[in-house]
């Protein structure tokens, strides 16, 4: 007895109505046999984005042409799978790997559907590697703006611990200078209270 699932599935009566479906999002179109999880049809996008031909592409299951890199794994990709068989539809990004070794990334969707009577897995996939490549650059700005922001605080706080310094260093200059102002007028002040005294005693 076949679970009862709580979302639609969308039926096809052949491949080209599958097709006519999904043209629309110009996507590459990869169909999966729902039990055997092995390729059994592409469309020509699927073909021009991954290097493959239409006979290459069936003897590959999805999983061996992902990259392979952590989390892009056979086991992560089976993960989504499931997901899809049990609790419907699922959006996920992806980086897949192309026919002559290139790495490249993808905004997916897994969907559940009927072709003839039979179930399989739809996965549509639309290359975003230049959106990826934008993404990084900027993000190696932002680091690299973050370092020299840093760099350039850690300078301010050098610089503010040298005028601390600096000030600390004028107050006591300023302090020894007042006080040899002070010792120096008392020393003049002696001076000329003696020299008056003497002056006065000749007059007398």
């Amino acid at each position: 007895m076949k679970a009862v699932r709580d979302f639609s599935i969308s039926e096809f009566d052949s491949i080209q109505s599958l097709y006519d479906y999904m043209i629309r999002n110009r996507s590459s179109v990869i169909v999966l046999d729902n039990e055997t999880e092995k390729i059994i049809h592409v469309n020509d996008i699927m073909t021009e984005v991954f290097g493959y031909n239409y006979e290459e592409a069936l003897q590959h299951r999805l999983e061996e042409i992902s990259s392979g890199k952590i989390p892009y794994t056979a086991q992560n990709f089976k993960k989504i799978l499931k997901h899809t068989r049990t609790k419907g539809e699922l959006d996920f990004e992806w980086q897949y790997k192309r026919k002559g070794g290139e790495k490249f990334w993808s905004a997916s969707t897994s969907k559940l559907c009927i072709l003839n009577g039979r179930e399989v897995m739809v996965i549509l996939s639309h290359d975003v590697q230049s959106r990826k490549i934008k993404q990084h650059l900027l993000q190696n700005t932002i680091v690299e703006r973050t370092r020299e922001i840093h760099a350039l605080n850690e300078k301010l706080t050098l610089t503010n611990e040298e005028l601390k310094i600096t000030n600390e260093e004028l107050k006591t200059y300023k302090d020894q200078l007042e006080k040899l102002v002070e010792i120096r007028t008392l020393e003049l002040s002696n001076k000329e209270e003696s020299l008056n005294y003497k002056i006065k005693f000749n007059v007398v």
